[in-house]
């Protein structure tokens, strides 16, 4: 394939490559180390083995969203996004890609609370406050094209969470230590994060009852 003909990295473009790389699981120490920006011109590493590692680990992935290289034991500034298009086909800046050496130029002053899971934290999650929008840069590991676009809802909170995972950040590391405590109990212990979940439950039906009885 000559420069001319290269196409930015899309939903297609690693679709037949099988991963040999497994996805991490805290509380792995390769998930605390921070990456480095990956060098097109002597990295050990090739681009689009990283790239074709973190696509097909995230198309393998029943929920996954996001996917950060760190998460494969790759200390290099890589991550993978799997956007959907919105209503009436409208997408939101880019549909499955991966960044090579994102960089978050600018946050919006608005912060959104969201629910947030993690591939390396499988079956917790918390709500985590991260800014509404951002202004995000990085090279298209085919093209090595710079790209910049700004987005802002579930996209922005991807990037902003694949990001965290280049610093060495997991999602809990964002909540006070209470509630971080609570994720990691709720990890370790699958009994007590069913035991919650059925709580939550029974709280609902309780407020709907109580609802109901107001009505009347």
């Amino acid at each position: 394939m000559n420069e001319s003909e290269k196409r930015p990295v899309g939903p297609h473009t690693y679709r037949d490559y099988v991963p040999t790389m497994p996805i991490l699981k805290w509380p792995c120490d390769e998930l605390t180390k921070v990456a480095e920006e990956f060098d097109f011109q002597n990295d050990e590493y090739d681009v689009e083995f990283i790239a074709a590692e973190l696509m097909s680990n995230l198309d393998a992935s029943e929920a996954g969203v996001g996917l950060a290289a760190t998460q494969l034991g790759i200390r290099r500034r890589v991550i993978a996004v799997k956007q959907y298009l919105g209503r009436r086909g409208r997408g939101q800046g880019i549909i499955n890609t991966v960044l090579v050496n994102p960089l978050i130029e600018e946050y919006t002053k608005q912060v959104a609370h969201a629910e947030e899971g993690c591939l390396s934290l499988p079956g917790v999650y918390a709500t985590v406050a991260r800014p509404a929008g951002i202004s995000v840069s990085y090279v298209d590991a085919v093209t090595r094209e710079v790209h910049e676009f700004s987005c802002k809802g579930p996209l922005a909170r991807v990037i902003q969470h694949e990001i965290d995972h280049l610093d060495g950040k997991m999602f809990f590391n964002r909540l006070d230590q209470d509630a971080a405590n609570r994720v990691l109990r709720k990890y370790f212990s699958p009994e007590d994060a069913a035991v919650d979940v059925e709580n939550k439950i029974a709280a609902q039906k309780e407020k709907r009852r109580r609802s109901k009885r107001r009505r009347r």
